[in-house]
C-alpha cells in the first residue's frame, strides 16, 4: 500500500531531514507533501475537495510552528471527513504538550533532535499496522505513554483524568518516593502509617503505581489464615 503524508513543516532543515529519512521507503510506498504556510494548506484543501484525483492524507506530520499550532486544528478539520493518523514533532516536549497530542490520538511522537532511523521505523510500523488492519487507523499510541513516564518520572500514570487530579498526583508522588526509600519492602499498612494516609487510599494509589511498573509486589502467606500479605518494592529492586 502507498501512504499519503501531509507534513506541516516550516523549517528547511527539518524538511530535508524528513525527506532523507523516508527516502528508503521509495515512491511506491510513500507520497510526501510538505505544507509550509497557511496559504499552502488552504490551497491543498481546495484541491482536495475539487480535484477528484487528489488523495486524502493517511498521515499528518506536524511541528509546532508560528504559522500554525501543532497541527491539531487541521487534524480536527480533516477528521470530520475521514480518519487519519497523526505524528507530532515537538522541539521541547512538556507534560501539557504530551497530554494534548495523546488526546488527539497521536500514534507516536518525535522529540527533536531525532535520528533519521527513528522516523523511518515509526512510519514502517504505521504502514504495517494499516496493512494488517485493512488500511484503517488504529491510533496505537505505541510510545506516548512511555514519553509521559520519561518526562514525568514522578507521575506514574499517564491516564489523562488521573494527571488532571493534582491531589491524587501528589499522593502518587509521595508514595513512590517513600517506597523507593525502603528497598527491603513495605506492606500497605506500613506505607499508610508512614505516609499518614488511610489504608484504602494507599491501596488505590499502589494499584496505579503497579500498573505503570514503578513498583512491584510479592505475596507472603501468613500462618494459619493463609491469606497473603503483600509487600511492595521499588521496581528497580531485582528479585533474588
Amino acid at each position: 500500500m502507498s501512504l499519503t503524508v501531509w507534513a506541516l513543516i516550516s523549517r528547511d532543515n527539518l524538511r530535508r531531514q524528513i525527506s532523507r529519512a523516508l527516502k528508503p521507503l521509495g515512491p511506491g510506498k510513500l507520497v510526501l507533501i510538505f505544507l509550509r504556510s497557511r496559504e499552502q494548506i488552504e490551497s491543498v484543501l481546495h484541491r482536495l475537495w475539487t480535484d477528484p484525483v487528489s488523495r486524502f492524507p493517511d498521515l499528518l506530520i506536524a511541528e509546532t510552528s508560528p504559522f500554525w499550532d501543532d497541527g491539531t486544528e487541521l487534524l480536527t478539520h480533516l477528521r470530520t471527513y475521514q480518519s487519519l493518523d497523526y505524528l507530532p514533532v515537538l522541539e521541547h516536549p512538556t507534560l501539557e504538550k504530551l497530554l494534548k497530542v495523546r488526546s488527539f490520538g497521536a500514534f507516536d511522537i518525535l522529540s527533536q533532535p531525532f535520528q533519521d532511523r527513528r522516523l523511518l521505523e515509526s512510519i514502517r510500523h504505521l504502514i504495517q499496522s494499516r496493512e494488517f488492519l485493512g488500511q484503517k487507523t488504529a491510533y496505537p499510541q505505541r510510545s506516548i505513554d512511555a514519553y509521559l513516564r520519561l518526562f514525568t518520572p514522578e507521575i506514574e500514570n499517564p491516564d489523562l483524568q488521573v494527571l488532571k487530579d493534582a491531589s491524587y498526583r501528589t499522593k502518587l508522588q509521595k508514595l513512590h518516593r517513600l517506597i523507593r526509600q525502603y528497598p527491603e519492602g513495605l506492606s500497605a499498612a506500613d506505607i499508610a502509617g508512614l505516609a499518614h494516609l488511610s489504608v484504602t487510599t494507599v491501596r488505590t494509589c499502589l494499584k496505579t503505581l503497579e500498573e505503570t511498573d514503578l513498583i512491584r509486589k510479592e505475596s507472603i502467606h501468613q500462618g494459619r489464615s493463609g491469606r497473603p500479605l503483600y509487600i511492595y518494592y521499588p521496581s528497580e529492586r531485582k528479585k533474588p
